[in-house]
């Protein structure tokens, strides 16, 4: 019987990882136009992202490859990514 094989680091959206953390982008599940946007800024599947700031106002800056942006709390609850490890 073969064994299921899981991962150590489960899929979450942005807004579970902790500041400091890298991860990569698995998915972003929303409107066509938002996800298109998105991609625009660098924020697709496979590309790496780290939660710099969380002050706790709603927004957070994340680092995506050489650009820091300022991204919604609702916006974070969409952007799906696994955890690198460190």
């Amino acid at each position: 019987m073969p064994i299921e094989e899981t991962s150590v680091f489960p899929e979450l959206a942005l807004d579970k990882i902790d500041c400091g953390i890298c991860a990569q982008i698995t998915h972003v599940q929303a409107a066509a136009d938002i996800c298109r946007r998105l991609q625009e800024m660098g924020i697709c599947q496979s590309n790496t992202i780290r939660k710099i700031a969380d002050h706790g106002a709603g927004a957070v800056v994340c680092e995506v490859g050489q650009s820091r942006l300022v991204i919604s709390s609702a916006l974070l609850q969409k952007i799906f990514v696994k955890e690198l490890p460190p």
